[in-house]
C-alpha cells in the first residue's frame, strides 16, 4: 500500500502517541505521570506552534490541507515559516514528546524518532515535491535556506 499523503497528519501524530502509551503501559515504568510540567509545556508549545502556523496560512489565503499540497497558492516563507519548513510538523512532533514524556517510558521515546522518519518519507517528501512543481525556483531557493524542521 501507498502510504505517501494517504493519512492526514494529525492522525498520524495520534497513532504514534497511542504507540507510545502502549510501549509504557506494557514494559516497567516507575516515571508514568510524574514530569506533568514539562509534558504538559512540550504539549501545549507544540499547540501553540500549530495554530499560529495555521493563522499564518489563513492570512495568506493558502491552503493548509496536507492532503492537497499542489493546490497551494502562496509559498508561506515568514514567521515560523522562516524557522522550519514544517512547524506544524514539529507541533506534533513536541505533541509526541510531551505524550511520551508524561508517560514515562524510555522505551515510548523511540515513538519520536519513528514519527519523524515516518512523516519525512510519507508526508513532508511528496509535500516538497508538490510545491517544488507549484513555485519552482522559489521553493528551492526557500528550501536552500530554511531546514525541513528546526
Amino acid at each position: 500500500m501507498n502510504l505517501e499523503k494517504k493519512i492526514p497528519p494529525p492522525i498520524v501524530t495520534l497513532i504514534f502517541v497511542g504507540l507510545a502509551y502502549i510501549c509504557a503501559i506494557s514494559t516497567p515504568n516507575e516515571y508514568y505521570g510524574r514530569f506533568v510540567s514539562i509534558a504538559f509545556g512540550s504539549v501545549l508549545t507544540g499547540l501553540i506552534a500549530i495554530i499560529v502556523a495555521n493563522i499564518q496560512f489563513r492570512k495568506a489565503s493558502t491552503t493548509i490541507n496536507p492532503m492537497q499540497p499542489e493546490t497551494a497558492s502562496t509559498l508561506v516563507d515568514t514567521g515560523l515559516f522562516a524557522q522550519s519548513r514544517n512547524p506544524m510538523y514539529v507541533g506534533m512532533a513536541m505533541i509526541l514528546t510531551g505524550f511520551c514524556i508524561y508517560f514515562g517510558s524510555l522505551f515510548g521515546l523511540l515513538a519520536i524518532p519513528a514519527f519523524v522518519q515516518y512523516m519525512n518519507r510519507f508526508q513532508i517528501i511528496p509535500e516538497e515535491e508538490a510545491l517544488h512543481k507549484v513555485f519552482g525556483q522559489s521553493y528551492t531557493n526557500y528550501c536552500n535556506t530554511v531546514r525541513r524542521w528546526v
